[in-house]
């Protein structure tokens, strides 16, 4: 499973943080409160030492609460990646039934719009208009979408490779689940379109407008999206670094 070291390791550097943060700020407010407690009220040691031994167990109390809401975070987050790739490793064991250009202007001239668990193969589909498609758990290397109208086009646990998308006007485009690596989707308007718990790796969005759109729970590692125009997209629990 593509995300597996890379989901502990983020879960642990983003259980780290909040650790150093509680403790950073136990810190400080334990540093206020002595002060208070010696310089402006003034009372003895015995005192000072009975507040500083309960705020030692305060302490170890907000990081163990820190602790527990971190890894139940975490784990919620990678049973759902979980159950995605699963889903989509069920999908990809069954057999996939190819598909030649010919056959698919056919189809298409004949009303046919659902072409889930199918193989496409360097299918050019550029310069289209393309509505209530339905590519849902299919195989799609080397195609050719550039300059094409996408609008409620489903690429749902999909392998979508190498595929070129650039100058396309995408609409509630979905994309949950899929592996939608190593395409070119610049210079694209993207607008209500889910990209969650997707693989994007390699993927460009470089000078695209993307709004309303989210990512979350997405390995975005070496994506592009330097020059796009984001509004409202969301990008949580995302794993790796992308290029903004």
């Amino acid at each position: 499973m593509y995300f597996d070291s890379e989901t502990t390791l983020a879960k642990r550097s983003t259980l780290r943080h909040r650790i150093m943060w509680a403790m950073a700020f136990c810190v400080i407010l334990g540093f206020f409160g002595m002060y208070v407690i010696d310089e402006v009220l003034s009372v003895g040691k015995d005192v000072v030492t009975t507040c500083s031994f309960v705020y030692l167990i305060f302490t170890i109390f907000v990081v163990g609460l820190v602790i527990k809401f971190g890894y139940n975070t975490e784990a919620d987050v990678w049973n759902v990646r979980l159950d995605y790739e699963q889903e989509f490793d069920k999908r990809h064991n069954k057999k996939i039934n190819p598909i030649t250009i010919d056959e698919l202007n056919e189809k298409i001239k004949n009303g046919v719009s659902d072409f889930s668990n199918m193989n496409l193969y360097n299918i050019d589909l550029s310069n289209r208009i393309l509505k209530n498609m339905n590519f849902n758990g299919s195989e799609l290397f080397g195609c050719n979408f550039t300059s094409s109208t996408l609008e409620n086009v489903n690429f749902e646990f999909a392998v979508v490779q190498d595929c070129v998308f650039t100058h396309c006007t995408m609409i509630n485009v979905v994309a949950k689940g899929s592996h939608m690596t190593g395409c070119d989707i610049g210079s694209s308007n993207i607008s209500n379109s889910d990209f969650s718990n997707a693989n994007l790796y390699k993927s460009i969005f470089k000078n695209s407008i993307i709004k309303n759109t989210t990512f979350n729970i997405s390995d975005i590692c070496n994506v592009d999206f330097r020059n796009s125009m984001r509004e409202n997209v969301t990008f949580d629990h995302t794993e790796s670094m992308a290029y903004w």
